[in-house]
């Protein structure tokens, strides 16, 4: 394991041991690896934006398959933390270096997903006339309310485009926040954002109507991350214009990688 000194060390230090996994180092990943003759085709001729990139290894494998199949990469990416597109260009820069003569066309954006505008992640020479949006890694489980992070979606989405998600289910609520209460790294990766040092103790708990697990500092909560039971992203997106294409679920029902079309 490689870990960062740097104020997004923290998060490198707890990625191969992060909660979401069960029963494997990298349960987003394998399960993507598994399915990748089903996830290709629709990636295939598509411009690929990548919401949030954190240690980038998994968002880094889609830009692999893309340089595989054609004799070019699109990848737009935003992330708040500037080191971590740093850390993803260093990763395509190595690709390329694999790749020989085919080409990786990249855009960063070190931003919140709120300040994205749809005009930014248009390439004017781009080879592709459709974009797959893609956010891994349990992201959208930060957001609260959750329309927040379906309004990015719907607002940066075209008709015909594609919006692939990874994400944890709530099948190990309680296993999964144990998890996290027991982990030495969350509270330091946490705190290292708060402006104002915290006396009391961390407090984890987990809420088995919304499915949100939550850390609280002083009564403040200070960080969040929802699970999500079978078929309630697809239902919360569909008011937002967005129709289920296909749900791979891996084997212990733990995780799961979504498509959805914008349809409206």
């Amino acid at each position: 394991m490689c870990v960062a000194l740097s104020r997004t060390g923290g998060w490198f230090r707890i990625a191969f041991s992060n909660p979401i996994n069960f029963q494997s180092p990298n349960s987003e990943l394998f399960l993507l690896q598994e399915n990748k003759s089903i996830l290709l085709p629709l990636l295939r001729n598509r411009l690929q934006v990548h919401y949030g990139i954190g240690v980038g290894e998994t968002e880094q494998q889609l830009v692999i398959w893309q340089l595989e199949e054609a004799r070019r990469a699109e990848v737009a990416a935003i992330d708040c933390e500037r080191e971590f597109l740093l850390n993803f260009v260093d990763n395509l820069a190595q690709r390329k270096i694999d790749f020989g003569s085919k080409r990786i066309m990249f855009l960063g954006r070190n931003c919140l997903f709120s300040e994205v505008q749809p005009a930014w992640l248009d390439f004017a020479n781009s080879s592709f006339d459709a974009k797959c949006h893609i956010c891994l890694g349990s992201t959208i489980g930060n957001f609260q309310p959750q329309q927040e992070i379906w309004d990015v979606f719907s607002r940066n989405t075209g008709k015909g485009d594609l919006l692939l998600l990874g994400f944890q289910l709530d099948t190990y609520l309680q296993e999964t926040l144990q998890k996290y209460a027991s982990h030495s790294a969350y509270p330091a990766f946490v705190m290292d954002r708060l402006e104002a040092p915290v006396a009391s103790r961390p407090i984890w708990s987990a809420d088995l109507e919304s499915s949100f697990i939550s850390l609280q500092f002083d009564g403040m909560e200070v960080f969040r991350a929802r699970k999500y039971k079978k078929g309630r992203v697809a239902e919360e997106l569909a008011p937002f214009g967005f129709s289920p294409v296909l749900e791979l679920i891996d084997k212990w029902k733990n995780y799961c990688i979504a498509v959805f079309e914008k349809v409206s």
